[in-house]
């Protein structure tokens, strides 16, 4: 599996309300000093040289050693040890940092060798390679009477903002949805209500999720996200989503849910850990907020969709999640 370079909004007429045949100028912006990584000697990572090219691009699995399919871990107790494979196809070495979230939130994770849990993992990963990354789960996760879902996913450059260029905006992210199997039948419960989409829209063209300030969405398309989009500190943002769930699947879609991140940190959607929306149709926009950081700074927003977040994994459902177009907001003190 692995990582497009560009959107499924790419071309001169691309349905998504820009015209990329203007002239584009490049927002200059310096790295976040807060996401430089090196990568570290005291740590159980492996790596081992694979096929590359110039247009190669990123990979992700999970193994544990016990499971029976790809989309399903075996596992015992919640702290068995995972392994995260990460492989770079390309030529060119690539700063990512690895997220993970149990049951959709956010979960703290140790790789083998560290004594101490993190909410994040950066690395380089050199070209032509593939890293074997074991990691485990912290001990405040307890095992479940139900089928639970690992959501685990690696974005590029999180130690430059994306601003306005281009590169870094597609430059989108690999994330999967798996399920772990502690040997039960029950089906996962999701502990948080639901949502109807502020508006349907019909003939959309946009086959994927974008988030923007855009609260009149026009039929086929759904517009970039301004970058920078200027906010105060502490504010509560409104923004809007748009999204074609129904095109994500091969199945009846009854659901999805919307993950977002600040600065690489899962951010609560009107209050709640994630956005879960009922579906109904297949164009459709709606609104949450979230609030800004109270100190003035630079922060990358990211999110993703996991359409039927609560269905049982399979061959005709387990593929790359979609991840919307990355941006940064500027947040200051007083517009």
């Amino acid at each position: 599996m692995s990582i497009i370079a560009l959107s499924s909004c790419q071309s001169s007429n691309d349905g998504c309300g820009n015209d990329f045949n203007l002239p584009y100028y490049n927002y200059t912006v310096q790295y976040n000093p807060n996401r430089a990584s090196e990568n570290r000697d005291d740590l159980s990572i492996t790596y081992e040289p694979i096929y590359a090219d110039a247009y190669g691009g990123l990979s992700l699995f999970l193994w544990t050693g016990r499971e029976r399919y790809v989309y399903s871990l075996i596992m015992e107790t919640p702290q068995d040890v995972i392994n995260v494979v990460v492989g770079n196809e390309s030529t060119m070495d690539v700063n990512v940092i690895l997220k993970i979230f149990y049951n959709y939130e956010e979960s703290l994770f140790r790789v083998l060798g560290a004594e101490s849990y993190f909410k994040e993992f950066q690395f380089w990963i050199y070209g032509g390679y593939e890293f074997n990354i074991p990691i485990q789960l912290t001990n405040n996760i307890e095992m479940s009477e139900a089928i639970s879902k690992l959501t685990v996913g690696i974005f590029v450059a999180p130690e430059q903002y994306a601003m306005e260029r281009d590169e870094i905006q597609r430059s989108l992210g690999l994330v999967l949805n798996y399920e772990i199997d502690y040997g039960v039948q029950t089906n996962l419960v999701l502990d948080v209500e639901a949502v109807e989409p502020y508006k349907l829209i019909e003939e959309l063209m946009f086959h994927s999720l974008m988030i923007n300030n855009d609260f009149k969405p026009q039929a086929g398309g759904a517009l970039h996200p301004p970058s920078p989009w200027q906010v105060e500190a502490g504010q509560e943002i409104e923004m809007s989503f748009v999204t074609n769930p129904i095109s994500l699947v091969w199945e009846p879609l009854t659901d999805y849910l919307i993950i977002s991140m600040l600065d690489w940190g899962q951010v609560p959607m009107n209050g709640q850990p994630y956005l879960l929306v009922n579906s109904r149709a297949d164009g459709q926009h709606g609104r949450f907020y979230i609030t800004a950081p109270d100190e003035a700074g630079f922060y990358d927003f990211v999110a993703f969709i996991v359409p039927n977040p609560t269905a049982r994994r399979s061959q005709n459902n387990f593929f790359p999640l979609d991840v919307a177009l990355r941006f940064t907001l500027e947040v200051v003190d007083e517009k």
